[in-house]
Protein backbone atom coordinates (compact mmCIF):
# COMPACT_ATOMS: atom_id res chain seq x y z
CA UNK A 1 0.00 0.00 0.00
CA UNK A 2 1.21 3.34 -1.02
CA UNK A 3 1.61 6.13 1.78
CA UNK A 4 -0.20 9.48 1.32
CA UNK A 5 2.33 12.62 0.68
CA UNK A 6 1.37 13.53 4.22
CA UNK A 7 2.92 10.35 5.22
CA UNK A 8 5.85 10.63 3.54
CA UNK A 9 6.73 14.35 4.77
CA UNK A 10 5.62 13.51 8.59
CA UNK A 11 7.15 11.13 11.14
CA UNK A 12 4.70 7.75 11.22
CA UNK A 13 1.82 8.34 13.08
CA UNK A 14 1.63 11.75 13.32
CA UNK A 15 -1.66 13.48 13.05
CA UNK A 16 -2.83 15.97 10.87
CA UNK A 17 -3.82 19.15 12.49
CA UNK A 18 -6.49 21.51 10.61
CA UNK A 19 -5.72 23.34 7.69
CA UNK A 20 -7.32 25.09 5.09
CA UNK A 21 -5.73 26.43 2.23
CA UNK A 22 -8.18 29.27 -0.16
CA UNK A 23 -6.71 30.43 -3.54
CA UNK A 24 -9.71 32.62 -4.30
CA UNK A 25 -9.64 31.36 -8.44
CA UNK A 26 -12.67 30.41 -9.79
CA UNK A 27 -15.74 32.19 -11.04
CA UNK A 28 -16.71 33.21 -7.72
CA UNK A 29 -16.53 32.82 -4.19
CA UNK A 30 -16.78 29.63 -2.27
CA UNK A 31 -19.84 30.10 -0.40
CA UNK A 32 -19.79 26.34 0.60
CA UNK A 33 -17.11 27.79 2.97
CA UNK A 34 -17.18 30.74 3.44
CA UNK A 35 -20.27 32.81 5.01
CA UNK A 36 -21.10 36.41 3.75
CA UNK A 37 -23.04 39.65 6.16
CA UNK A 38 -23.56 42.76 5.22
CA UNK A 39 -24.94 46.07 7.14
CA UNK A 40 -26.33 48.78 6.11
CA UNK A 41 -26.29 47.86 2.68
CA UNK A 42 -25.28 45.76 0.36
CA UNK A 43 -21.96 45.38 -0.87
CA UNK A 44 -19.95 42.45 -3.52
CA UNK A 45 -18.19 39.99 -3.52
CA UNK A 46 -16.46 39.10 -6.60
CA UNK A 47 -13.26 37.72 -8.25
CA UNK A 48 -11.62 40.63 -9.20
CA UNK A 49 -10.96 41.56 -13.81
CA UNK A 50 -7.31 41.48 -13.13
CA UNK A 51 -4.16 38.54 -12.99
CA UNK A 52 -4.34 37.18 -9.60
CA UNK A 53 -6.42 40.02 -8.45
CA UNK A 54 -8.30 37.47 -6.20
CA UNK A 55 -11.37 38.39 -4.46
CA UNK A 56 -12.47 42.12 -4.47
CA UNK A 57 -14.53 43.06 -1.81
CA UNK A 58 -16.27 46.74 -2.72
CA UNK A 59 -18.84 48.52 -0.24
CA UNK A 60 -22.09 50.05 -1.34
CA UNK A 61 -21.43 53.92 -1.71
CA UNK A 62 -24.10 54.17 1.57
CA UNK A 63 -21.68 55.74 4.58
CA UNK A 64 -21.17 53.45 7.63
CA UNK A 65 -21.91 50.25 5.54
CA UNK A 66 -19.94 47.08 6.53
CA UNK A 67 -19.32 43.57 4.77
CA UNK A 68 -17.67 40.72 6.73
CA UNK A 69 -16.80 37.32 6.05
CA UNK A 70 -15.45 34.33 7.77
CA UNK A 71 -16.71 30.45 8.01
CA UNK A 72 -20.30 31.32 9.13
CA UNK A 73 -19.13 30.93 13.18
CA UNK A 74 -17.62 27.35 12.05
CA UNK A 75 -14.43 27.48 14.43
CA UNK A 76 -11.45 25.57 14.02
CA UNK A 77 -8.61 27.13 14.78
CA UNK A 78 -7.15 26.86 18.37
CA UNK A 79 -6.39 30.41 20.09
CA UNK A 80 -3.37 29.41 21.81
CA UNK A 81 -1.91 26.95 18.77
CA UNK A 82 -2.64 28.59 14.83
CA UNK A 83 -1.46 30.41 12.14
CA UNK A 84 -3.43 32.98 9.91
CA UNK A 85 -1.35 33.61 6.24
CA UNK A 86 -2.94 35.83 3.56
CA UNK A 87 -1.78 38.22 0.68
CA UNK A 88 -4.16 41.36 0.68
CA UNK A 89 -4.52 44.80 0.00
CA UNK A 90 -6.84 47.34 0.77
CA UNK A 91 -8.02 50.95 -0.45
CA UNK A 92 -6.83 51.84 3.17
CA UNK A 93 -8.45 55.80 2.85
CA UNK A 94 -11.52 56.38 4.89
CA UNK A 95 -12.19 52.15 6.16
CA UNK A 96 -11.20 49.90 8.53
CA UNK A 97 -10.44 46.88 7.13
CA UNK A 98 -9.33 44.03 8.71
CA UNK A 99 -7.62 40.57 8.00
CA UNK A 100 -7.02 37.53 10.16
CA UNK A 101 -8.90 35.48 12.82
CA UNK A 102 -11.78 36.32 15.12
CA UNK A 103 -14.46 34.08 17.36
CA UNK A 104 -17.38 35.87 15.90
CA UNK A 105 -17.28 38.45 13.83
CA UNK A 106 -14.35 40.89 15.64
CA UNK A 107 -15.56 40.52 19.30
CA UNK A 108 -13.50 40.28 22.59
CA UNK A 109 -11.56 37.04 21.15
CA UNK A 110 -9.51 38.39 17.82
CA UNK A 111 -6.07 38.77 16.48
CA UNK A 112 -6.42 40.97 13.23
CA UNK A 113 -4.27 43.30 10.95
CA UNK A 114 -6.01 46.27 10.67
CA UNK A 115 -5.77 49.06 7.60
CA UNK A 116 -6.82 52.30 7.88
CA UNK A 117 -6.26 56.12 7.39
CA UNK A 118 -8.63 57.09 10.60
CA UNK A 119 -5.95 56.10 12.73
CA UNK A 120 -3.59 59.07 11.89
CA UNK A 121 -0.01 57.10 11.73
CA UNK A 122 -0.27 55.86 8.21
CA UNK A 123 0.27 52.23 9.38
CA UNK A 124 -0.96 49.37 9.51
CA UNK A 125 -2.10 48.08 13.01
CA UNK A 126 -2.18 44.95 14.83
CA UNK A 127 -5.05 44.59 16.87
CA UNK A 128 -5.49 41.74 19.13
CA UNK A 129 -8.77 40.96 22.16
CA UNK A 130 -8.49 39.38 25.20
CA UNK A 131 -11.35 39.46 28.04
CA UNK A 132 -13.13 42.50 26.14
CA UNK A 133 -9.81 44.39 26.14
CA UNK A 134 -8.31 45.47 22.76
CA UNK A 135 -4.47 46.09 22.34
CA UNK A 136 -3.94 47.86 19.12
CA UNK A 137 -0.73 49.31 18.34
CA UNK A 138 0.86 50.20 14.86
CA UNK A 139 3.60 48.27 13.27
CA UNK A 140 6.27 50.07 11.03
CA UNK A 141 3.83 49.38 7.64
CA UNK A 142 2.58 51.93 5.71
CA UNK A 143 -0.97 51.24 5.12
CA UNK A 144 -1.44 53.78 1.95
CA UNK A 145 -0.22 51.61 -0.65
CA UNK A 146 -1.83 50.08 -3.45
CA UNK A 147 0.63 47.38 -2.77
CA UNK A 148 -0.02 43.52 -2.17
CA UNK A 149 1.49 42.29 1.61
CA UNK A 150 1.90 39.01 2.75
CA UNK A 151 0.43 39.22 6.81
CA UNK A 152 0.79 36.36 9.08
CA UNK A 153 -1.04 35.98 12.26
CA UNK A 154 0.22 33.69 14.67
CA UNK A 155 -1.73 32.79 17.81
CA UNK A 156 0.92 30.94 20.22
CA UNK A 157 0.12 29.98 24.09
CA UNK A 158 1.03 33.27 25.51
CA UNK A 159 1.31 35.91 23.06
CA UNK A 160 0.25 36.48 19.31
CA UNK A 161 2.94 37.09 17.03
CA UNK A 162 1.92 39.76 13.73
CA UNK A 163 4.57 39.76 10.56
CA UNK A 164 3.95 41.66 7.32
CA UNK A 165 6.19 40.56 4.25
CA UNK A 166 8.40 38.51 6.58
CA UNK A 167 9.12 40.74 8.89
CA UNK A 168 7.96 40.43 12.38
CA UNK A 169 6.55 43.79 13.32
CA UNK A 170 4.43 43.32 16.59
CA UNK A 171 4.42 40.65 19.53
CA UNK A 172 1.54 41.15 21.75
CA UNK A 173 1.41 39.11 25.11
CA UNK A 174 -1.75 41.04 27.02
CA UNK A 175 -5.56 40.78 25.57
CA UNK A 176 -4.58 38.49 23.57
CA UNK A 177 -7.47 35.10 22.77
CA UNK A 178 -7.67 33.11 25.17
CA UNK A 179 -8.12 28.91 25.62
CA UNK A 180 -11.69 28.89 26.46
CA UNK A 181 -12.80 29.86 22.57
CA UNK A 182 -12.19 28.97 18.92
CA UNK A 183 -11.19 31.57 16.04
CA UNK A 184 -12.44 31.76 12.42
CA UNK A 185 -10.69 33.17 9.58
CA UNK A 186 -12.26 36.77 9.27
CA UNK A 187 -11.93 39.40 6.29
CA UNK A 188 -13.90 42.80 7.02
CA UNK A 189 -14.64 46.22 6.07
CA UNK A 190 -16.10 49.62 6.99
CA UNK A 191 -16.54 52.61 4.78
CA UNK A 192 -17.21 56.35 6.86
CA UNK A 193 -17.76 58.32 3.71
CA UNK A 194 -20.47 58.15 0.90
CA UNK A 195 -18.48 56.29 -1.61
CA UNK A 196 -17.65 52.80 -2.71
CA UNK A 197 -14.77 51.29 -0.70
CA UNK A 198 -12.35 48.00 -1.59
CA UNK A 199 -10.33 45.33 0.04
CA UNK A 200 -8.89 42.33 -2.48
CA UNK A 201 -7.43 38.99 -0.79
CA UNK A 202 -5.86 36.26 -3.35
CA UNK A 203 -4.60 33.38 -1.16
CA UNK A 204 -5.62 32.31 2.88
CA UNK A 205 -4.06 29.66 4.65
CA UNK A 206 -4.48 29.10 8.10
CA UNK A 207 -3.86 25.53 10.27
CA UNK A 208 -3.30 24.71 13.79
CA UNK A 209 0.38 23.86 15.47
Amino acid sequence: MTDSIYDQLNAYGTVAKQRVVETFSGDSLDTDRWSTTNSGGAGTYAMADEVDGGLLITTPTTINTQQNMDFGDKRNFSPTGSVFIAVVKSSYTNVYNDFGFTNTQPNSQSAIFRWSSLYGDGKIHLLTCGSGTTEDIATSVSGNSTDWNVIKIECKASSVEGSINGVLERTHSTQIPTSDTKLQPYVGIYNTVASAKTCQIRYMECYNT
